[in-house]
């Protein structure tokens, strides 16, 4: 049993126990499993459980990050997708260029197309240009082609 087999057996309780990891922890955990791409279907599972009863709390980055880590670990939950996408829309002033970036390029990675969630990223992304890096904008152009 490796440290993150650990870290998955025991935050899975908690992340079952409404309330108890806030958005920021359920991304944070989905994030550090995603970069080393660490597939563990119960936790995943219980991540996606527990977002979709508090998206409504979730942050920009948050939203951002929970469907990048999802894409990053080629592991698909359209519904979850959906869900983010129509709480993202009206939160959309609040993405950074990275959130707007890794948004379309998770949503283009899992072939989810969302039209309303697309035209706000674009709309979004066009008032802010100057402060995307090179990353960003090569990420948006290759996800919108």
């Amino acid at each position: 049993m490796t440290l993150f087999d650990s870290i998955a057996a025991a935050s899975i309780p908690q992340i079952q126990q409404d309330m108890v990891f806030k958005p920021r922890a359920l991304t944070n955990t989905l994030w550090a499993f995603s970069r080393f791409s660490l597939v563990n279907q119960p936790l995943l599972d219980a991540i996606a459980s527990a977002s979709h009863k508090t998206l409504h709390e979730f942050h920009a980055r948050d939203l951002a990050g929970t469907v990048w880590s999802f894409a990053r670990l080629v592991v698909s939950d359209l519904p979850l997708f959906h869900a983010i996408a129509s709480a993202a829309i009206p939160t959309m002033t609040a993405f950074h260029a990275q959130d707007c970036s890794n948004t379309v390029w998770a949503f283009a990675i899992q072939a989810v197309h969302h039209e309303p969630l697309l035209n706000a990223i674009s709309a979004s992304s066009m008032r802010m240009i100057d402060e995307f890096v090179p990353r960003n904008l090569a990420n948006m152009a290759w996800a919108m082609a």
